[in-house]
């Protein structure tokens, strides 16, 4: 499993739950315990070893912070923590270089939800997934990507994203949006809709889930995947789709549409 932020990737290793990074470490990202102490930048070219993650069963990779889910529906994250979403309850952490943000450069424990059975990071918000189907979300309060509220600061207490249809079971994001997938199959999304990458039809910010069009219905989504300005899926006829940005950012598209393979 490989995991991608902005400008640095991790890796969780299956036979041993360990989980490995590389990139930009600037922030933390790398788990090792570095970060930027001085003008130079610190770039790891090999992966490193995150510093006691072990038994990992899933990793996230939000824009610059990382967090690793173990079996026993805890929690370790680790990188920038500005907007307190490292879910250690605070937006405190060891300044960088020149103050450039607060960062725990080391695993820490995520002590505002239990239970988790998936997380999905963003732009400086994390979402976890718990194993009763609610979804839960901290961080950054812009852009409406708590699922709840928007606002210029940051919420550090985890709350339950509202309205959702009972029993989620499937948690993605990009960089500032989320969608979840229900029993019953349909979908639920929100946060930034620029280039209507919550499927809607139109283009905003949603602050509260929102059912997509009627067309991801017909479509039998299966697996979702997102993407900057992006949605994609795997439907349940093993076909291929994707709505929002079109591939040259001069537009987006309302509807999914299937991408023909050979």
């Amino acid at each position: 499993e490989i995991a991608a932020g902005y400008s640095s990737f991790c890796a969780r290793r299956t036979d041993d739950g360990t989980v490995w990074c590389w990139g930009d470490c600037n922030y933390g990202q790398c788990g090792d315990g570095s970060y930027k102490v001085s003008r130079n930048d610190v770039r790891k070219s090999r992966p490193v070893q995150v510093t006691g993650i072990t038994g990992a069963v899933s990793v996230a990779h939000g824009s610059n912070h990382v967090c690793a889910l173990l079996a026993d529906g805890t929690a370790r994250c680790w990188g920038l923590n500005n907007f307190a979403q490292l879910g250690v309850g605070n937006a405190e952490g060891t300044r960088i270089y020149n103050g450039g943000g607060a960062v725990h450069a080391q695993p820490q424990t995520v002590t505002v939800v239990d239970s988790i059975v998936e997380l999905a990071l963003g732009n400086g918000v994390s979402c976890a997934r718990r194993d009763d189907g609610t979804v839960w979300c901290w961080g950054s309060g812009s852009l409406g990507m708590l699922g709840s509220e928007i606002n210029g600061s940051y919420r550090a207490a985890a709350a339950q994203v509202p309205d959702l249809p009972a029993n989620a079971t499937q948690l993605v994001s990009n960089h500032t949006s989320f969608c979840t997938q229900h029993a019953d199959w349909s979908l639920r999304c929100w946060g930034n809709n620029s280039h209507n990458q919550l499927g809607t039809g139109g283009v905003g910010v949603q602050i509260g889930p929102v059912q997509p069009s009627a067309r991801f219905t017909e479509l039998l989504i299966g697996r979702l995947g997102q993407t900057s300005g992006r949605g994609y899926a795997l439907t349940r006829t093993g076909r291929f789709v994707r709505w929002g940005s079109d591939w040259y950012g001069r537009g987006y598209v309302a509807d999914p549409i299937i991408i023909p393979f050979p």
